[in-house]
This record gives C-alpha cells, structure tokens and sequence, in this order.
C-alpha cells in the first residue's frame, strides 16, 4: 500500500510471488503466531489478510491512472454531493 496521498490509501498490484513478498507473508504468519494464535490458525487468518488486501489492490486505479491531476479529481457542490451520494441526508 502506498500512504504518500494525504488522507488517500492508494494500493498497489504487486507481483506476491517475489522474495520479499514472500518474507512479508512469512513475517505475518508470525506475526498473527505472536498474537496467541496456533500456527495453523495464524497462517489463514494472514492468508485471509492477503485476499483482502489482494481484492482492495485489484479494486484501486492503477499508478499510471492517479498521475492525471484531471481524471484524479471529481469536483463538484456539496449539494451535488449530498444529492448523488446520500439522498436521505439532501433534506
């Protein structure tokens, strides 16, 4: 995950397969270990952290997309906000 937008979590599709991906992964499972898990239980519930994390980097516009300043930026009113994204609230 990239953190140099402020207040923007921007992931990355990263190739896991790779040596450092793979101690990351390992460095989890030990991580979730010291938590009080069994090994066993440590190793899904960091697999189940790596689906997440996988699915949100899938989800997220590529590098190449964030560097158009134009398509990056979606202004409008707060009245068009309030309207299009919560209705309820527009009253």
């Amino acid at each position: 995950m990239d953190f140099d937008h402020p207040g923007v979590l921007v992931c990355v599709v990263v190739d896991f397969e790779d040596p450092v991906s793979q101690r990351i992964r390992l460095g989890r499972d030990r991580f979730a270990g010291l938590l009080g898990r069994d090994p066993a239980s440590a190793k899904t519930a960091a697999q189940n952290v790596m689906t997440f994390e996988t699915a949100l980097a899938k989800a997220s516009r590529k590098l190449e997309d964030l560097r158009d300043p134009v398509a990056n930026y979606n202004k409008m009113t707060p009245v068009t906000l309030t309207s299009k994204y919560t209705p309820s609230a527009a009253t």
